[in-house]
């Protein structure tokens, strides 16, 4: 076995492998079995090769290690890089001279033997010499099994070569592990040392370890243990390519994140640059200003030389690990060599690659507004600020065509940028007002809204517009300002436009303004003033003609209309209204608005408690989103409502699928840690509390600084939630008293109710630990602030389901923390859970209401448990089930299964599949791909990806194929989906 107690550690009888070899589990492996072999008196050639850097050394002493701990000797030599004629046997002296292990003075005597061979004059007796050499290392090796090494063998001269396969025949007969290591970069075809390797490898006795680079999680443990102190480790492993040499450099020059390199990687690398062809270093610099792969043909032109010419010098740089070849497209084998590469140029020769990069772009043709990117980059890196303005204005127009919002914003910014280069010179050259409102639109289409603010109150500032091109940009940047979440400014601005309209503007305009303004009060809780100016703009448009802007207001003021009107407490005749906005929308084919209105028809929807109609429209939304490249600030508020529905209704792994496809995007702060917090809760139940313990503290610090109380108050449940299913109840009553402290009396009933259920579960937990007079106070705390929400009496005065429900269970709560808890209280509260489809609080208030039934009707309690533990298998919540499990041997109840979520099966469900992986299943059958599931189903591709691989795992088989044929052999698919 590898390994031992060498340095580098290894492995050994299971022993832990050292921090150099991490991530080379399957090369040690190899390199185990062969050193088996050898030790059985067949012996073996182990050819280990790589990039300069990537382990080969550390692997080698973990191999020798290993062999000393088994009580074999080992020699170990390395070529040496000399400039002039190479030493002869330089290496073999370096070994023979040098044994290691216990035995090393035994075998002394013969190895100084064949070394005074090799010292002989290198003449025709050269081959006698060679099996003379051999005789006296199979002579050591029948005495004690014997390893030798010869590394860096590079450098290694042709009679040390020579004498390498001269000993093939004896070694396979004899105790010998021979192991020769060299860069990959040395084994070209063409090469001696590329030839020997190739001709060696031929032999069954023979193996090549190729080393490639390491995965990221195997170079992060190896730097932490290696240098447990280290910084900037992330960093690092980024530059690094893998190359284990190289992150570690790094981090121990404490350099990791600094724009230059450690002057010893740095001199490493330029000694690799400089042992190239000149044509090679110029490839490797064009690809390290270029910063993404190229076209051989731009790289081509750039370079002006023949195409094969470069193909040519391209695949030598690849062979000496300086570049990477991938079909046509080149680029630089890691970030190291490129900032070697970049560090290696003068100014004037970067100015000149770069404009000779965005000259070959230019004459180039295809690939629309992304060469057109790169053309305006390379002339503005070259200095040329006319050009890249030129060109950034082309590469913005061919993204406006094909809808690429982020480009085209990429391509407006290059462009404002390089006016402030002229402007630098030519006071005049400022940036144009349509290109700042151009932009600042383009910034807010793909999600910057804080840079659409920015850039529309420049053009507001240039003097000289027309009142109507000022009036619109006014709109225009209330909803940006609405985007931002800057709620004032939004007001400010739209009562600004609304006030200054002028008493002869056209129609349109004054409905625009109008629209915008009854948008923003209604966004303020100024409903009934939002639905007043609401309606006084669609009678302004109601005479206009057809256009764009005509069904941009009339869906923008029936949505207000219908949002305002259902928080007033209409709910059916405010989603009459957005029925109508949306209607509107898609008869005229108005996707912004439409992408809108579904937006705050599946708000209403949420709040109205119709989880599952509002869970529909945010994945409408999302999918419409994509399709027509449309963010409008309405894409991460999609997200987060179908994370929340989706949550509620139990369809955990799709909630977590969009959690973090949400945390994937530019979002705010309030809504990335509302997605933490979700998924937080998720994980907790899913039974990994320690993950949810850190998800949920990260929520809580980017919460840190929002004024939303309700946010605050959501997060802090959730973590005394956690809490309790880490069995703290301590921890989790800090933690709801703290929050409840923070509420005022204007905060509503569903952030003060799910506090005090948790407060008095929290509570039940230490009935019997906390001290009598400290257990009342706080239970009389909780119920004060309680009563403080809910009114003295303690009826409700709205007729939200959600909250009656959470009223409900905060009694049953409050009655079993005072010791008086019954199964009917519990019952009723599962009952108002069931009618609302909120999966966990159903689960849970059955397991309570079984827990009281007990203790009067076994039979009773274990049917209601089952009940539960249906529920507890859909979710996959193994904290419940473990619950469940505590109650049937505590009650000593039988007649229902107690086995894990993964193993329980629903038998309503066929194979255990929910109801949607039943539909997922018939349209898999089908041959549907993801992407025809996901918009049949109207759900987003990645969760109908999640759905197949549950499907797979639930039906044991290995792919799409395997699961069809067991749908059909299992009968899990009706002859009517199947049709």
């Amino acid at each position: 076995m590898l390994g031992g107690t060498g340095p580098y550690g290894g492995e050994d009888g299971g022993g832990e492998r050292g921090p150099l070899t991490l991530g080379r589990s399957d090369e040690c492996a190899m390199l185990g079995a062969m050193a088996e072999a050898a030790r059985e008196r067949s012996g073996r050639l182990a050819l280990i090769s790589g990039a300069a850097g990537i382990g080969k050394s550390d692997l080698i002493e973990s191999v020798v290690a290993g062999w000393l701990a088994a009580d074999g000797a080992a020699v170990v030599g390395r070529g040496v890089p000399v400039v002039g004629p190479r030493l002869a046997y330089l290496p073999w002296s370096h070994a023979l001279a040098h044994p290691l292990g216990s035995g090393a003075a035994a075998i002394d005597a013969r190895l100084r033997g064949a070394l005074r061979l090799l010292e002989r004059p290198v003449d025709r007796q050269q081959a006698l010499a060679a099996v003379a050499v051999w005789r006296e290392l199979v002579a050591v090796a029948d005495r004690q099994p014997l390893c030798i090494v010869l590394d860096d063998a590079q450098w290694a001269d042709q009679s040390s070569l020579a004498l390498i396969g001269a000993g093939l025949p004896e070694v396979v007969h004899a105790a010998i592990l021979l192991v020769v290591a060299a860069r990959s970069s040395a084994l070209s075809s063409d090469s001696s040392l590329g030839e020997m390797f190739a001709e060696w490898e031929r032999s069954e006795y023979c193996r090549h370890v190729r080393l490639g680079g390491l995965d990221t999680a195997s170079m992060t443990e190896l730097i932490r243990r290696a240098v447990p102190e280290a910084n900037g480790i992330d960093e690092a492993v980024a530059r690094a390519g893998g190359n284990p040499f190289f992150a570690l450099t790094l981090v121990r020059s404490a350099r990791a994140a600094d724009a230059s390199l450690p002057a010893q990687l740095l001199d490493f690398l330029a000694s690799q640059l400089r042992a190239a062809d000149p044509n090679i270093v110029r490839a490797v610099q064009v690809m390290a200003l270029a910063g993404e792969p190229v076209d051989l043909r731009i790289l081509s032109a750039t370079l002006g030389a023949p195409e094969l010419a470069v193909e040519a010098e391209v695949l030598e740089g690849t062979r000496r690990g300086l570049l990477r070849f991938d079909g046509d497209l080149v680029c630089v084998a890691h970030d190291l060599i490129a900032e070697a590469a970049v560090q290696s140029m003068g100014p004037a020769t970067r100015r000149a690659l770069h404009a000779g990069l965005a000259t070959a772009y230019e004459q180039s043709d295809g690939h629309g507004h992304k060469w057109a990117a790169q053309r305006a980059t390379h002339w503005q890196k070259a200095g040329e600020h006319e050009a890249a303005v030129v060109a950034a204005l082309e590469g913005a127009q061919a993204a406006h065509t094909a809808a690429a919002y982020p480009e085209q914003w990429h391509h407006l910014r290059l462009a404002i940028v390089e006016y402030g280069e002229l402007s630098a010179t030519q006071p005049e050259r400022l940036p144009p007002y349509d290109l700042l409102t151009e932009a600042a639109e383009a910034a807010y289409r793909a999600g910057h809204p804080t840079d659409a603010v920015e850039l529309a109150e420049r053009a507001l500032a240039q003097p000289g517009e027309s009142d109507d091109a000022t009036t619109a940009l006014l709109v225009r940047l209330v909803g940006y300002r609405r985007a931002t979440g800057d709620g004032r400014g939004a007001i400010a601005t739209a009562r600004h436009a609304f006030e200054t309209l002028s008493e002869d503007a056209e129609p349109l305009p004054r409905a625009e303004v109008t629209s915008a303004y009854a948008a923003v009060l209604m966004a303020s809780g100024e409903y009934t003033a939002a639905s007043s100016l609401a309606r006084s703009a669609l009678d302004l448009v109601t005479a206009q003609a057809a256009s764009d802007r005509r069904s941009a207001v009339t869906v923008g003021a029936l949505t207000t209309l219908g949002v305002a009107t259902a928080l007033k407490g209409d709910t059916d005749a405010g989603l009459a209204a957005l029925d109508d906005a949306l209607s509107t929308a898609r008869t005229d084919g108005h996707k912004e608005a439409e992408l809108r209105a579904l937006n705050n028809r599946s708000f209403v929807l949420q709040a109205a408690g119709r989880h599952k109609a509002a869970a529909a429209d945010a994945l409408e939304g999302l999918v419409l989103s994509r399709e027509q490249h449309l963010d409008l600030g309405a894409s991460a508020l999609l997200i987060a409502n179908l994370v929340e529905c989706l949550d509620w209704l139990g369809r955990w792994d799709e909630a977590l699928a969009h959690v973090f496809e949400g945390l994937a995007q530019s979002i705010s702060p309030e809504i990335k840690a509302g997605l933490r917090g979700t998924a937080a809760h998720i994980t907790a139940f899913r039974g990994n509390v320690s993950q949810a313990r850190a998800m949920i503290q990260l929520a809580l610090d980017e919460a840190a600084g929002s004024g939303m109380a309700g946010l605050h108050a959501q997060l802090a449940a959730i973590a005394a939630d956690i809490a309790l299913a880490d069995g703290a109840p301590t921890e989790a009553l800090e933690v709801v008293t703290t929050a409840l402290a923070a509420l005022d009396s204007s905060d509503e009933e569903s952030e003060t109710l799910p506090l005090a259920v948790l407060g008095m579960l929290a509570l039940h937990s230490l009935r019997h630990v906390e001290p009598p007079a400290s257990f009342r106070a706080s239970r009389e705390y909780i119920a004060n602030q309680v009563r403080r929400t809910v009114g003295l009496e303690g009826f409700l005065s709205t007729d939200d389901p959600a909250v009656k429900a959470w009223h409900a269970t905060y009694e049953a709560a409050d009655l079993t923390a005072a010791g008086t808890g019954t199964a009917v209280v519990w019952a009723s509260a599962s009952t108002r859970w069931a009618d609302l489809q909120q999966s966990l609080w159903y689960a849970r208030c059955l397991i309570w209401t079984a827990e009281f039934e007990a203790a009067t009707s076994r039979r009773r309690a274990a049917s209601t448990l089952s009940r539960a533990l249906l529920v507890v298998d859909q979710l996959g919540a193994g904290t419940l089930a473990r619950d469940v499990e505590a109650l049937v041997r505590r009650a000593h109840l039988t007649g229902l299964s107690t086995a894990p979520p993964a193993t329980t099966v629903d038998r309503t469900q066929p194979a255990g599949l929910t109801g949607r992986e039943q539909q997922v299943l018939a349209l898999l059958t089908k041959g549907e791909t993801n992407r025809r599931i996901a918009r049949t189903l109207f759900i987003s591709e990645r969760t109908a990806s999640v759905h197949v691989s549950n499907i797979l795992r639930k039906l044991s088989c290995r792919n799409r194929g395997e699961a069809a044929a067991a749908a059909h052999r299992l009968r899990l698919v009706s002859s009517t989906e199947e049709a």
